[in-house]
């Protein structure tokens, strides 16, 4: 359990550890997801050379097209779950600057 899911005042300093940990994790993410961005070409091309076949061999018309549909699925399921955790660590990130905005807006009135 991380010092964000608890409900104690917390110190600029630990903010600002929170903060830079929420950057490690985008940029990890973001690495990680941009050296895969070749992952959707090859699902297109993939999709593409199954239609390819089932013009081909009219006998595996149904089968490649069932194939082609759960391909698509899966790629939009991915792609779904990609921007869940994309929006999830923004969240996290515009949540720990606004608790620092407001630390240091609280050390200057006092």
């Amino acid at each position: 359990m991380t010092s964000t899911d608890t409900n104690a005042p917390r110190t600029i300093n630990q903010l600002n550890e929170e903060q830079q940990e929420i950057e490690k994790q985008i940029a990890a993410f973001n690495s990680h997801w941009l050296n895969h961005e070749h992952l959707v070409s090859g699902f297109a091309v993939l999709v593409m050379a199954l239609i390819f076949l089932g013009m081909l061999i009219p006998s595996l018309e149904i089968t490649v097209w069932s194939l082609c549909g759960i391909q698509t699925v899966t790629l939009a399921g991915v792609m779904v779950w990609r921007r869940k955790i994309a929006n999830d660590l923004n969240e996290q990130m515009q949540s720990i600057q606004q608790a620092i905005k407001v630390k240091k807006r609280s050390r200057r009135k006092k």
